[in-house]
């Protein structure tokens, strides 16, 4: 049981440290979920500080792990993530047009203030008073 509690906040410290690179983040901790499973079993009595010193602190696993790709994994990589911050910057800009658009547009709707009615127009209007219902 507290081989699992080790592996686990290894594995969350590895995933925060993963963070930058995404969707490899996902990969990169299925294979060392595997490894500390397997180191666990080949070594029963290991303590944390045993384990830290064999596979390296997290960010340091990451960045070990990253150095290791493929060059075409690490293009992909690259263009996957320029394409996802392209595509977050667009989707953020467009709202925020439509936003700004969207306000100035009811800000011209009700642009007229009491002031600009004549007395006439309140009188005679679709409610009038003077009318009568």
């Amino acid at each position: 049981m507290a081989h699992c509690n080790i592996i686990d906040r290894y594995c969350r410290e590895v995933e925060a440290a993963a963070k930058p690179i995404g969707s490899y983040g996902a990969s990169v901790l299925q294979k060392l979920r595997g490894d500390l499973e397997e180191f666990m079993e080949e070594h029963p009595n290991t303590l944390e500080s045993e384990l830290r010193k064999h596979f390296g602190e997290p960010e340091a696993y990451i960045l070990e792990y990253t150095a290791t790709m493929e060059p075409q994994e690490k293009k992909q990589f690259i263009t996957d993530r320029s394409f996802k911050r392209k595509l977050w910057v667009t989707v953020v800009a467009v709202t925020l047009a439509v936003v700004v658009a969207l306000a100035l547009w009811i800000g011209m709707r009700n642009g007229r203030t009491a002031a600009d009615y004549s007395i006439g127009e309140i009188i005679d209007g679709p409610f009038s008073l003077a009318g009568g219902y």
